[in-house]
C-alpha cells in the first residue's frame, strides 16, 4: 500500500509538481495548504543540575538508538502537535525521517554518564538553506 505523506515542504512549484505526481501514483488527491503552529514558553523552573555525560553524533548503524529516536519524535508530535500516533504508517514515517538525519550526520544525542541517551537534537538544514 502506498505510504500517506504528512506534508511536503519546499518551493511552491516543486511542491505542486510533486503533489501532481503523487496523486497520479497513489490515486490520492493532494491538498495544498499551510499550517503553522506557534508555541510560547510561559514559565521555566530554575534547576541547577550538573549534567554528566557527553554529546555524541548518532550512529546510523545503531538501529536500537534510531528506534528510540523515532519513538521520541512520534511522542513529541503526539504531545506538541496533537498528531494522532495511530495515523497509518506514523511510526514508519518517523523512523524514515530519523534515519535520514542519522545518514546525513545531522542527529545528536546527549548520553548520560551511564551511556543512556537522555535527549536529542537535530539540524535538518543549515541556516540559509531552503
Amino acid at each position: 500500500a502506498p505510504m500517506a505523506l504528512h506534508s511536503v515542504t519546499g518551493p511552491e512549484l516543486a511542491c505542486a509538481n510533486f503533489a501532481a505526481s503523487h496523486t497520479v501514483a497513489t490515486a490520492r488527491k493532494a491538498r495544498q495548504g499551510l499550517s503553522i503552529v506557534a508555541m510560547q514558553l510561559e514559565s521555566t523552573a530554575r534547576v541547577r543540575i550538573a549534567a554528566a555525560g557527553e554529546m555524541v553524533i548518532a550512529d546510523a548503524n545503531d538501529s536500537a538508538l534510531l528506534q528510540v529516536a523515532a519513538q521520541w519524535k512520534l511522542d513529541f508530535e503526539t504531545e506538541a502537535l496533537r498528531r494522532p500516533p495511530t495515523e497509518p504508517n506514523a511510526f514508519e514515517e518517523s523512523r524514515y525521517f530519523i534515519r535520514g538525519l542519522a545518514d546525513s550526520r545531522s542527529l545528536f544525542f546527549w548520553r548520560s554518564s551511564a551511556g543512556e541517551p537522555v535527549c536529542m537534537v537535530a539540524t535538518p538544514r543549515k541556516v540559509g538553506q531552503a
